[in-house]
């Protein structure tokens, strides 16, 4: 009721253009020796989180910190299978919890009768709401 209320007066002025989404979740950090991948190349997570954007810029944020230690690093191993791990390492660590999370709203989604029963139930705590809410954005606390 509130989108339909929100876009009661809006005007069509050209065709839908969409890119179809293959798959959500983790792809290829390193898909070539010295390349990584950071934003939407690295993890597609679900447009319904609202954190597409975060995720990108914290991604470009831990490969650059990873960058910059890989050439500032003295005596640590600056080969680039060192960086590859590095970058894989902090990738999980930042972003494999809400990826998960992401994945199971997304399946509890589809799931109408789930689906259904976890709105009711979020519509009960706010704080839980909340936690959720901030759980799909690295900040569960």
């Amino acid at each position: 009721v509130r989108a339909a209320t929100s876009l009661a007066g809006v005007q069509f002025v050209d065709d839908w253009l969409a890119v179809p989404i293959d798959r959500y979740g983790r792809a290829d950090l390193v898909p070539a020796p010295g390349l990584l991948s950071i934003g939407d190349a690295a993890a597609f997570i679900d447009p319904f989180t609202g954190s597409g954007i975060l995720l990108a810029l914290e991604s470009a944020k831990i490969a650059a910190e990873v960058v910059a230690a890989h050439m500032l690093g003295g005596n640590v191993d600056r080969s680039l299978p060192h960086l590859a791990m590095a970058y894989r390492e902090r990738y999980a660590s930042a972003m494999n919890r809400r990826l998960q999370i992401s994945a199971l709203l997304r399946r509890t989604a589809f799931v109408p009768m789930l689906g259904e029963m976890a709105v009711h139930g979020l519509a009960l705590s706010e704080k839980l709401s909340w936690r959720l809410a901030a759980a799909t954005r690295g900040r569960a606390s």
